[in-house]
């Protein structure tokens, strides 16, 4: 018989591991409050200006640069791959254009 780890329906447990099984979830997902929660972003930018550059940079809470995608001209829409960033608040910007701003909260 074999059962499954309660929250992790693709970890299996054998009898002799389920003893000691809060142990071992534990082990397997330490939880650490210091420990920022990190959120990866796919981002579909359409740019929809014919022949004008734009971008996407996400600047965090102290302006710092935290993601910068490629400029790129439009028309075309341009899939960023964001890396992941963490739990905060953040403004968003083009490079080259530097009035078209907004902000994100990532929760």
């Amino acid at each position: 018989m074999v059962a499954r780890a309660p929250g992790h329906p693709g970890r299996r447990l054998h009898p002799a591991d389920r003893q000691d099984q809060a142990h071992r979830r534990y082990l397997a997902h330490p939880v650490s409050p210091a420990a920022p929660v990190l959120h990866r972003l796919t981002l579909a930018f359409v740019n929809e200006d014919a022949g004008a550059p734009h971008n996407v940079e996400f600047k965090d809470s102290g302006g710092a640069s935290a993601y910068k995608g490629a400029i790129f001209p439009g028309v075309e829409t341009r899939v960023y791959d964001v890396p992941a960033l963490p739990v905060g608040s953040y403004t968003f910007v083009c490079s080259v254009h530097p009035n078209m701003t907004g902000s994100a909260t990532l929760q």
